[in-house]
């Protein structure tokens, strides 16, 4: 049952049995590589996470792949990592060389805070990354977001940051939304909370 039925192609993690009272502290869906998951509109309700560790979210990381349909309700994301870097979402910690299509997560609190160094922060996903386009249509957010560092912190109400080196990715963000509230002790933004990458479009948000 869950979501075993519906993971395709190369995906890899330990895949929960049920989509209720999920708890992904050494349990749970890490990353997903090389493959679609589509959610067919099932609705995660309860995350909980509060384990240290460097990506957090129901998927750690997602990485040349595609996530769609799917929902988070009432997750409760806290965590306080000692690492080289924190990224932590809802949905991911971070999402690279991958699109992300009709997600949301709703009613939940994503909090990171990271002591020595880098930590962003986002309702929908903490870090947007890619070698190549990206795209992340008809998502949304209504969260809690709260990232604490000491460097180059950074909350958003969906992204938590877009590209951590500038250059020429290529980013489309299209009909998406956020709610809630976000704060950083540094850069914070209702939509996302910082943007690196030279070439970002936006439309319909």
């Amino acid at each position: 049952g869950g979501f075993r039925q519906i993971i395709k192609s190369c995906v890899i993690g330990i895949v929960p049995d049920h989509a209720s009272a999920v708890k992904v502290d050494g349990v749970g869906i890490v990353r997903i590589h090389c493959g679609y998951f589509d959610g067919s509109g099932m609705v995660i309700s309860n995350l909980t996470q509060t384990k240290s560790r460097q990506f957090s979210g129901l998927f750690g990381v997602i990485y040349n792949a595609a996530v769609s349909n799917l929902g988070i309700n009432n997750a409760n994301i806290n965590v306080v990592y000692s690492g080289s870097y924190c990224l932590a979402g809802g949905l991911a910690g971070s999402a690279a060389n991958s699109n992300i299509v009709a997600c949301y997560v709703t009613n939940s609190v994503v909090h990171a805070e990271y002591q020595s160094g880098l930590c962003a922060v986002g309702g929908l996903v903490g870090e947007l990354y890619s070698g190549k386009e990206i795209e992340l249509s008809n998502c949304f957010a209504n969260c809690e977001v709260t990232s604490y560092g000491s460097t180059n912190t950074a909350a958003g109400g969906l992204i938590g940051i877009i590209d951590w080196d500038s250059g020429s990715n290529v980013y489309r963000i299209n009909s998406c939304y956020t709610m809630g509230t976000v704060s950083s002790n540094r850069s914070t933004g209702g939509f996302a909370g910082l943007a690196w990458s030279d070439i970002i479009y936006i439309n319909n948000c």
